[in-house]
């Protein structure tokens, strides 16, 4: 079965798939068949350095020993979120930064990437009574501190919410809404959200 983890780089990202049947069907960007871990850096540099192509494949047919040997490159960063909804069927979003946003955060300690997502849904949007149903995807994007160049491998979550949720925005985090969205109402939200929340809307089969 065709496996494959997405990388993203702000709004450019790098695709490791085992997809090899007509790998170019509605895909753009540059296609590269990975032969050993030592070509790694090389990738990695051409594609920080430039601000083309948009997206690169890099297509093999053990993915897992290639994200292994990719992450190898990285100081790894284990977070956790929350995709929630009430008892009137909406889902819950936040606005951080000016980007509309799911609840998300980093693990504390030895949390797991349950304790983690429940933590940061309730810190972020101030309710508590937040259960897990089921684990969605996980996603993975990179930022840069200083010198030291991070990958954020992120659990996110199917969530509900019990009785009254009233929230309550965690200002001192960026986040100035946390409001309640029908699925129907998603349209004008995704315009102004990043790629891996499409994905998580996606995996929760909302687009």
């Amino acid at each position: 079965m065709a496996k494959e983890y997405v990388i993203y780089f702000n709004s450019r990202k790098i695709v490791l798939t085992s997809k090899f049947d007509s790998p170019f069907n509605n895909r753009e960007g540059l296609f590269v068949y990975y032969q050993a871990p030592n070509e790694i850096p090389k990738l990695l540099d051409f594609f920080q350095s430039s601000i083309y192509p948009q997206s690169l494949y890099l297509m093999g047919t053990d993915v897992d020993t290639m994200m292994e040997s990719f992450s190898s490159h990285f100081l790894k960063v284990m977070a956790a979120g929350g995709l929630v909804e009430n008892k009137k069927g909406q889902y819950l979003l936040i606005k951080r930064n000016g980007i509309w946003d799911l609840p998300k955060g980093k693990a504390e300690g030895n949390e797991n990437p349950c304790a983690t997502a429940i933590r940061e849904v309730e810190e972020e949007c101030g309710f508590k009574k937040v259960t897990i149903t089921k684990h969605l995807l996980n996603t993975y994007h990179t930022y840069q501190i200083n010198e030291q160049f991070v990958l954020k491998q992120t659990f996110w979550y199917s969530m509900k919410v019990k009785g009254k949720a009233k929230t309550t925005p965690q200002l001192d985090e960026g986040i100035t809404d946390a409001v309640w969205i029908y699925p129907c109402d998603l349209n004008e939200i995704i315009t102004n959200t990043y790629e891996s929340i499409k994905k998580v809307l996606g995996a929760a089969g909302l687009l």
